[in-house]
């Protein structure tokens, strides 16, 4: 099974990388639809600002410089790069209401570029479940790659990475990230996947994988493109803080935010972190400083996890402070923001499972629509194959039926045998009485006790009742009704055959022995070897075969 993933995943991305070949990361895409010379040219070096490590002061400059114009593109692009800011500067409602009044203002199909890229915002925003992200990265992935737009086909690799690593589904993430890897590594941006890099480092860490992991992060940590990138840095040191406790790498991440503009969602995060890590080591001067500066910033803090931080400290230094009625004020918005945070991730545990099953039905609808587009020889396949089924199936249930008639049959006949060898015996055991009563009257005669008329009105009684027809009332018609085929088919095949050597067969076919069938048919026991000897003579078998089983053949095939 590694082997065959390892080839779906080398097929795909080789798919994807030659779909991605006509793009020019390194210039920009080309499918943006031309406004004006100035706007376009602002565009452009807004592009490659988000290309290269840039600080934020200067793209929200470019932002703001972008000309007003009045076509539907220009406008389209405009909002763009307004929400691509507010995004970036953690403000996700105005992206978001800024991506809505973009998408009102274009069609899909005369816009199809400025559709795309104003909804690889939207997927990306912390405001939108995962679950619709997902569809739309999977679309838009689709799209840019058809376009052949390598960055965006990278970065919305990145972003299904980001998704699956969200619900805790590391197995696809890693393809994702790798996926992206692949194309970075051969387009050239080392900026984009250096940031890619710090992804990969993150679903590494099973205890096999921590030695790939540190590797990773020092070359992280040492590179110059990674190290020039100073509004991402930072979440490079901050992973490598928390995946070695090392205090130096908490305080090289604050220093690389505490003077950025714009940025004070992350270092308060900071300030709240370094605060937590002097309450662990009893610097209690330490921690009221972090934390008041940090607290100062508390309205611009989203994440739970860093509110929960910060008010913790902050409690912290009122209690050491003497303050307890303030104290208790942090502790209880400290309670606060740590239920918010237990209930989005225990709501994000209780739907993960749904999640994952929705991510894997898709995933096989979007590789089963591929494979119609591209292999319809495999549906002829299918078909064939659902038909040979379909006829094995019925095959199969025909031959099961007859065998269970079969068996049937042979249950049913061994039954009848019982039954009309228990009857035989009956008989037997009825002319063992009769004999014994016609004994007694003709001792009874010779002691004088009878006379001998009334000696001889019994004698014939008796056998008048040996003589009667309970072999033809209680054998033929009797095995007549079970047995109904098997004379008519004797009948058929050898109509040479007489009624009698017609019942001495069936009586043969039940399995009785010749001495029970004499007694049945009121004859000699030589006369049944002889009728015995006919009966071979006019069904023709030669002298090897078994009379008793082709007799039972014909009684079994009924």
């Amino acid at each position: 099974m590694k082997i065959l993933r390892t080839i779906v995943f080398v097929i795909i991305t080789t798919i994807i990388l030659v779909g991605c070949s006509h793009g020019d990361p390194a210039r920009g895409p080309r499918v943006w639809t031309a406004v004006t010379p100035q706007f376009d040219s602002v565009s452009r070096q807004l592009e490659r600002s988000y290309l290269n490590p840039t600080p934020l002061f200067v793209r929200d400059s470019l932002t703001r410089s972008l000309p007003d114009v009045k076509t539907t593109a220009g406008r389209a692009q405009r909002l763009y790069w307004d929400a691509r800011l507010a995004r970036i500067t953690n403000l996700p409602e105005r992206a978001d209401s800024l991506v809505s009044e973009g998408l009102a203002a274009i069609d899909s199909a005369a816009y199809p570029y400025e559709w795309a890229r104003l909804i690889s915002i939207r997927a990306s925003l912390p405001t939108i479940p995962v679950r619709k992200a997902y569809d739309l990265t999977v679309d838009n992935l689709r799209y840019f790659t058809e376009a052949g737009d390598s960055l965006m086909t990278g970065a919305t690799l990145m972003s299904l990475g980001a998704i699956m690593w969200c619900i805790n589904d590391t197995a696809p993430a890693a393809r994702y990230y790798m996926m992206a890897d692949s194309i970075f590594t051969l387009t050239g941006n080392e900026h984009y996947r250096v940031r890619n890099l710090v992804n990969i480092a993150n679903i590494l860490d099973r205890p096999e994988t921590l030695d790939r992991r540190d590797s990773l992060m020092s070359f992280l940590l040492t590179s110059p493109v990674a190290r020039a990138d100073s509004s991402y840095y930072h979440t490079v040191l901050r992973n490598e803080y928390l995946n070695t406790g090392d205090p130096i790498y908490l305080r090289r991440a604050y220093d690389f935010v505490k003077d950025a503009p714009q940025m004070e969602a992350e270092r308060a995060a900071y300030q709240g972190m370094l605060a937590d890590y002097f309450i662990s080591v009893e610097q209690p001067d330490s921690v009221t400083k972090y934390a008041r500066m940090a607290y100062n910033d508390l309205d611009k803090v989203t994440k739970q996890y860093d509110r929960m931080t910060i008010l913790n400290a902050m409690a912290f230094t009122a209690y050491c402070n003497g303050e307890y009625d303030a104290s208790l004020d942090f502790y209880r918005g400290f309670l606060d923001a740590r239920l918010t945070f237990e209930q989005e991730r225990f709501s994000l545990e209780t739907t993960k499972a749904d999640y994952r099953s929705g991510f894997e039905q898709m995933r096989r609808e979007e590789q089963m629509r591929h494979a119609r587009e591209r292999e319809i020889w495999i549906v002829a396949l299918i078909l064939a194959c659902a038909l040979a089924v379909a006829v094995g199936v019925v095959f199969y249930f025909r031959v099961e039926k007859a065998r269970v008639k079969r068996e049937r049959a042979e249950v049913e006949l061994l039954q009848n045998r019982n039954y009309l060898s228990a009857c035989a015996l009956a008989i037997d055991e009825k002319d063992r009485i009769i004999d014994s009563l016609v004994k007694s009257v003709d001792k009874m005669h010779s002691d004088g006790k009878i006379a001998g008329s009334e000696a001889r009105e019994l004698t014939a009684n008796v056998r008048r009742s040996l003589n009667n027809s309970l072999e033809r009332e209680t054998f033929t018609e009797l095995h007549k009704k079970l047995h109904p085929e098997f004379i008519r088919r004797l009948k058929k095949d050898f109509p040479m055959l007489t009624e009698s050597q017609l019942k001495h067969a069936a009586y043969i076919a039940m399995g009785l022995s010749a001495k029970q069938i004499a007694q049945i048919m009121n004859i000699e026991y030589e006369s049944v070897k002889k009728s015995r000897t006919r009966l071979r003579a006019r069904m023709e078998l030669p002298p090897g075969s078994s009379l008793e089983d082709t007799l039972r053949a014909y009684a079994a095939n009924i």
